[in-house]
């Protein structure tokens, strides 16, 4: 019972609180954002997340008033439930024809304390009158009349037609020579002409060119069955054919570079793990964003890979979406480079281009990413080779001074001589302790495989997991820079950590190295130094 009654109260609160837990909103949108004088749009105002209790006041339309008339409205709400709160939806469409021509701005619209952002509508003149205003008619519109190759067109088809369409079909425009993409489905919509109303279905397409020349669109058909006067029609009719001037790439492009004509290019950068401290052996994502205004994603070129000294990129494959707006085709492709930083030190990743043809204002234009420098630390266990400065010679005692002009050439070539000899002793000696110190840390000579002291170590090495034994290696991996089997291997691991995240690869790809590492130690138990052949050939 008390179980009940909990349950009870709970219900209770989370009605009450469903208020608060929904912000309401108002939306504001319209059937189309280019008119024609003359044409009727409707404009939908959508009230969401409202209280079940909250009922809202018309909304305040004076200002619609001085740009539109309103020849049209309706009104209407809906009810719906998520996860258990019931929630309110009002809606209310307003049929809309404009005043006058230009850009007109359906401004911001208030219903209680919620507000609608400002739309943008542009309305072109009205077509010429037609005559005797017939019961249907088709038009076909082309922009603009010239392209470069690969430009994106648009194709508008217009059906009007007075009375109810019972039935009808249009042929699909064939465009040749061209790629095609429907932007829309299609369109219904009324409209007056001459005083006359219409309705008018609509269908746009962007075309991209393959070729220069003249593209030639021919006329469509349209078949169907028009009730109008109170009896049946059979109706049929075409459009006349269009063209199109295709001119080629222009001379002022820069050869070698992929074409690539749009509205506008943008490029954005985001660095994925970048800002942390770097260590050697670490990696970092760079993900580019490049979206082209009337351009489909598959011609946008990919960037050429940098090249960078101590860094192995690893490319994935390229992202394609095609977003398919009323005003033509939105295009983007999403690259993402996995860089390897392979030594420390300062690195700069180089700023990347992109160029591109500015359709609207003929002229080559670039896209650009900032370079990027990043300090780089020793991985763990790393050893860094400090620069060798000169020592200083120890002061010797003065002697007495003599002039130039007193020492015999023999005097002064002996002097040469031995000054030389001292110093490439000195040279000699210091690269010897060097070697002999740097081939301590494998248990050997740099250009030998490891001595017998060193099979227990790599016994050890091998224990680690494979994470912390690429960070071992990689600090030794000048020693095994001229065997290729040991370089691949090494890579395999690489990319299994660091790329893909495969921890079995991983795991695969260190068992091989640890056989290469204990047969390299074995055989070297087994022969003296002077008989010691290398595992792998030079």
């Amino acid at each position: 019972m008390v179980s009940r009654t909990l349950r009870g109260v709970v219900i209770v609160l989370s009605v009450l609180m469903a208020p608060a837990l929904w912000a309401a909103t108002l939306e504001a949108e319209v059937d189309r954002s280019q008119v024609e004088l003359g044409d009727v749009l409707t404009l939908t105002l959508t009230a969401r997340e409202l209280p079940v209790t909250q009922s809202l006041p018309a909304p305040e339309l004076s200002a619609l008033k001085r740009d539109f008339e309103i020849v049209g409205r309706e009104n209407n709400t809906q009810l719906m439930v998520a996860n258990g709160v019931m929630r309110k939806f009002e809606q209310w469409r307003l049929q809309l024809t404009p005043r006058h021509t230009g850009t007109l701005i359906i401004p911001p619209l208030k219903i209680g304390q919620l507000s609608t952002q400002p739309l943008r509508i542009t309305v072109q003149p009205a077509q010429k009158a037609l005559k005797d205003h017939p019961a249907y008619f088709l038009d076909n519109t082309i922009t603009p009349s010239v392209l470069y190759v690969q430009q994106q067109g648009l194709y508008t088809l217009r059906f009007y037609y007075r009375g109810d369409l019972v039935n009808g079909a249009v042929a699909p425009p064939n465009f040749g020579n061209a790629q095609v993409l429907q932007l829309a489905n299609q369109a219904s919509y009324r409209k007056l002409v001459d005083g006359v109303p219409y309705t008018v279905f609509e269908w746009r397409y962007a075309f991209f060119p393959s070729e220069a020349g003249t593209l030639t669109i021919p006329p469509q058909g349209f078949q169907g069955q028009l009730y109008l006067d109170q009896r049946l029609r059979q109706v049929s009719g075409k459009t006349h054919p269009l063209t199109v001037k295709v001119n080629p790439v222009p001379a002022q492009w820069p050869k070698n570079t992929p074409w690539l004509p749009a509205r506008w290019v943008k490029i954005s950068a985001r660095w994925i793990e970048a800002d942390k401290p770097l260590k050697a052996g670490e990696t970092v994502t760079l993900e580019l964003t490049i979206d082209a205004s009337g351009q489909r994603a598959a011609l946008i070129p990919d960037l050429p890979h940098p090249q960078v000294d101590g860094v192995r990129l690893y490319a994935e494959p390229p992202q394609l979406d095609n977003d398919l707006r009323n005003d033509g085709v939105y295009g983007r492709k999403v690259i993402r480079w996995t860089m390897l930083f392979e030594k420390p030190g300062t690195i700069t990743v180089p700023e990347l281009t992109l160029y591109w043809w500015d359709v609207t204002q003929g002229k080559v234009r670039q896209a650009r990413v900032a370079a990027r420098t990043f300090q780089v630390a020793p991985a763990p266990g790393q050893a860094t080779l400090k620069p060798v400065t000169p020592q200083e010679p120890t002061p010797a005692k003065p002697t007495p001074s003599v002039a130039p002009s007193a020492l015999l050439p023999w005097q002064m070539a002996t002097a040469a001589f031995f000054t030389l000899m001292l110093l490439f002793m000195g040279l000699w000696w210091r690269q010897k302790r060097y070697a002999k110190t740097h081939s301590e840390e494998f248990g050997g000579d740099v250009n030998s495989p490891p001595a017998n002291t060193s099979k227990k170590a790599f016994n050890d090495l091998c224990q680690l997991p494979p994470d912390a034994f690429y960070r071992a290696l990689l600090s030794q991996r000048k020693q095994w820079q001229k065997d290729e089997m040991f370089r691949e291997a090494l890579h395999a691991l690489e990319r299994a950590l660091l790329v893909d995240m495969d921890t079995n690869a991983a795991q695969t790809a260190k068992e091989h190295l640890c056989e290469q590492l204990k047969l390299q130690a074995s055989v070297a138990s087994s022969a003296s130094p002077s008989s010691l052949k290398n595992l792998y050939p030079r």
